[in-house]
């Protein structure tokens, strides 16, 4: 790494290994190496050592939600792994990983829920998906065109799939309320397999590796238990020694004889063909579901657990440990700091699953807090300007809001909120120790205002098109010129509206077209009474006032259309440096003219995908940076604004 004069340094200062993993995918190349790709909701992660390691894949996903994956049975030679993900379709990388690419489906690109290999996948080229209301597509050209199979499944929400090893022309599907249905004809037509109820959703198949000969399968349903097949799947028989109403989500054979399945937060194996099933000993759980399952040849078994990562066992399922070195899937929804962070080191993040996490010193050490909510998922956070004296935070949990009066330590609900009115985002005025001031978003274009810190609430007038409203933000100077600005999704298009009375009336200030859920409005502190400089993040693009035509806005792709901006803020001495930060599904970048041109800020969050960014002071009066990464890390970043050049 080469420095030229003085520049930004980033830390990564948190980190948690773990998360939900939805998909195992494993493949042991002649050289018995095992290398497996494990889906989660932050991407894909890949191990190269059996499971006992991880690295992220390319960012390069379109959607971080990936709800199966799948690997080529000649991964070793052609690298080919593919994705399937939530409403953003399916991605494929022929280079294990390092790169990804989307592919439609005539156009479309619905929720991928499961993905198989022809065995000759080499010579045939042929991958089977299963689409969330699309049936059955094939390709037979490695991925690259994708054709809809048989019009019993056209419209069908597949929810498992498995092509023959021996002969890819044999599939059976699993359906939401379809029972499992059979090809013999590679997905030409399709017939029901007696046994399974025809209303159960079967959410997961496997078949024997030697099935050619055996016929054996497996079919795990959402709530009628498991059924085997030793007939090719033509007739089923529900598995008795394991109990129903369970969700069945993972499938797999070790061997002709030996099977393990995934049924709610418990395993179970078979090593006599399914005759008889023996229930495992898993530890480290946390009685969280099991979603995935797979297997190496050498006796290992990994398990794809909801919250807690990865669960391994090197001895066909007898002993279990968790295995998550550098699985980092545990997403932080938001990040608040103290606006006194300087001299109290407090930093307060909303997360999936764990409540709200808190650190009062700087980020060396962090607590939990989950009592008071609904749900342990907190998606917003907003602390007050008087924090460190008033001790006043607001969240946002299951859309309903929720107050903490001592820093974090205790919440409970605000229960003067309109009953009936889910809440989406939340803002203090600047000058809340005078006003008390409040402002809440909801859906349906819904405003409320507080003027006695929330002990009772105003709607607006205004409805915004009864689109939801996914960001509030006060002008910093709102004791002097009372504008307001509320981001508004809906109708195909992300607006802006603006009130320069306290709420009392809102016009329309700027519109970008498309329909994104999201928008993050940065109001910095210009030091001039006569300017009133915002910008708008959504979609791919940053929305800026022209500076030339009164009125006029400029629309910039700080990273190209496909990138998603999450979030922008605003130096703060950005009268004088001009400086904007954003952060992007294609890592943190910096603007210093006022947002008409980006750069990449640190080349170690190069191409990282960035859901936040928070900009606070250290005890010297420096500024800091501090940005959350997809995958839940924390980064700082010492000296944001310095002009240096790092090359690495």
């Amino acid at each position: 790494m080469t420095t030229v004069g003085a520049k930004p340094v980033a830390h990564c200062i948190f980190a948690r290994d773990g998360g939900t993993v939805t998909s195992l995918a494993s493949h042991t190349g002649p050289d018995s190496t095992t290398t497996v790709f494990a889906g989660t909701l932050t991407g894909v992660f890949r191990s190269d050592d059996n499971g006992c390691s991880w690295s992220a894949t390319s960012p390069t996903l379109r959607s971080p939600f990936v709800d199966v994956v799948a690997v080529s049975p000649a991964f070793a030679n052609d690298e080919t792994v593919v994705a399937g993900t939530l409403d953003s379709g399916l991605h494929i990388s022929y280079d294990g990983g390092r790169r990804w690419r989307r592919r439609d489906f005539w156009g479309a690109h619905p929720t991928i829920s499961a993905l198989s290999f022809s065995p000759k996948y080499a010579e045939d080229g042929t991958i089977a998906a299963g689409a969330e209301g699309g049936g059955v597509y094939l390709t037979d050209n490695w991925g690259q065109s994708w054709n809809g199979c048989g019009p019993e499944l056209a419209d069908a929400d597949i929810t498992a799939l498995a092509v023959a090893p021996h002969d890819a022309d044999v599939l059976l599907v699993g359906a939401v309320g379809g029972g499992v249905m059979r090809s013999t004809n590679k997905a030409r037509s399709w017939s029901v397999g007696s046994g399974v109820p025809v209303d159960a959703t079967v959410s997961a198949i496997a078949v024997s590796p030697a099935f050619d000969s055996d016929g054996h399968a497996l079919a795990g349903t959402e709530a009628h238990g498991i059924y085997c097949s030793v007939n090719h799947g033509e007739t089923w028989k529900v598995v008795d020694d394991i109990p129903s109403g369970k969700p069945v989500n993972g499938l797999t054979y070790m061997s002709g004889s030996t099977a393990v399945v995934a049924s709610g937060n418990s395993l179970w194996r078979s090593i006599d063909g399914g005759v008889s099933w023996q229930r495992l000993s898993v530890r480290g759980t946390s009685r969280a579901p099991i979603l995935a399952l797979a297997t190496a040849a050498d006796g290992t078994v990994l398990a794809g657990v909801a919250g807690a990562g990865v669960v391994r066992s090197d001895d066909a399922g007898e002993t279990w440990s968790l295995s998550n070195a550098g699985l980092t899937s545990l997403p932080l929804f938001d990040l608040q700091l103290s606006p006194n962070y300087h001299s109290d080191g407090v930093l307060m993040a909303g997360c999936s699953d764990e409540g709200v996490l808190i650190s009062r010193d700087g980020g060396q050490s962090w607590s939990w807090v989950t009592d008071g909510f609904p749900t342990a998922t907190v998606n917003r956070l907003a602390l007050s300007p008087g924090f460190s004296s008033d001790g006043c935070a607001l969240a946002l949990a299951a859309d309903a809001l929720f107050c903490s009066a001592d820093g974090g330590d205790t919440w409970e609900t605000v229960a003067t909120v309109p009953e009936g009115t889910p809440i989406t985002s939340v803002a203090f005025s600047p000058a809340f120790a005078e006003d008390r001031i409040i402002a809440l978003g909801g859906y349906g274009g819904d405003v409320f205002l507080s003027k006695d810190a929330g002990m009772s609430w105003t709607p607006v007038a205004e409805n915004f098109q009864s689109s939801a409203i996914v960001e509030m933000a006060f002008s910093p100077r709102f004791a002097d010129n009372g504008t307001i600005l509320a981001a508004a999704t809906g109708h195909g298009s992300v607006a802006v509206y603006r009130s320069a009375d306290r709420g009392e009336t809102w016009s329309r200030y700027v519109q970008m077209e498309g329909a994104y859920h999201w928008a993050s409005i940065a109001v910095p502190d210009a030091h001039d009474s006569d300017e009133e400089f915002f910008c708008l993040a959504t979609g791919a693009h940053i929305l800026r006032p022209s500076g030339t035509v009164a009125g006029h806005w400029n629309s910039i792709n700080p990273c190209g259309n496909e990138t998603a901006i999450r979030a922008v803020q605003g130096s703060l001495e950005f009268a004088e440096d001009d400086t904007l930060f954003a952060a992007t599904s294609g890592g943190l970048m910096r603007s210093t003219d006022r947002g008409r041109l980006w750069a990449p800020l640190v080349g170690a969050l190069a191409d990282v995908p960035i859901e936040s960014v928070v900009v606070s002071r250290n005890a010297s009066g420096r500024q800091e940076l501090f940005v959350t990464t997809i995958h839940g890390e924390l980064w700082r970043v010492d000296d944001p604004v310095a002009s240096g050049i790092t090359l690495s």
